[in-house]
């Protein structure tokens, strides 16, 4: 007899921010993107919509917008959650919680900035899941619009 699992234990080994092959997910992006282009230059409209279904809901395209998200200049930023990402466990948690997110995001942070005369201005802050989430989508609509786009502008 084999050894019994324990219950709701994963057997895949966990997964670590630093020892991804970043290279490998921004080729997988990019192709699935240049896969999305071609067919939509072809009219192929049911291929437009499930392409970028398919890579909203792959670990590649998760990755990379995690990735996009706390590297950029605006990754200290907390927002609603108090939530930067900045440790890789953070990273691995942010891309796991991509795959399981669904429904509204939560509430802006909204920071009061002062102004030269004197009174406040509001800033909202939108959490780093939310963030990721659009970087996600941003990724997938990102090469129809671009196709669809006027050629001279």
């Amino acid at each position: 007899m084999g050894a019994v699992a324990t219950a709701g234990a994963s057997r895949r080994p966990r997964w670590h921010w630093h020892q991804s092959n970043w290279r490998r997910a921004h080729r997988h992006v990019r192709r699935v993107q240049s896969r999305i282009v071609q067919a939509a230059q072809e009219g192929k409209r049911r291929k437009v919509r499930a392409l970028p279904h398919m890579l909203t809901r792959s670990w590649s395209g998760r990755a990379v917008a995690v990735k996009r998200v706390t590297t950029t200049r605006g990754k200290r930023t907390p927002g609603g959650d108090h939530v930067t990402g900045d440790t890789p466990e953070q990273k691995a948690q942010a891309v796991a919680d991509q795959q399981q997110q669904s429904g509204r995001p939560l509430p802006r942070r909204r920071i009061a900035l002062p102004k030269s005369n004197g009174g406040t201005r509001y800033r909202g802050s939108p959490t780093m899941r939310a963030r990721a989430r659009q970087a996600l989508h941003v990724l997938a609509l990102e090469p129809v619009a671009e196709t669809r786009a006027d050629p001279n502008s």
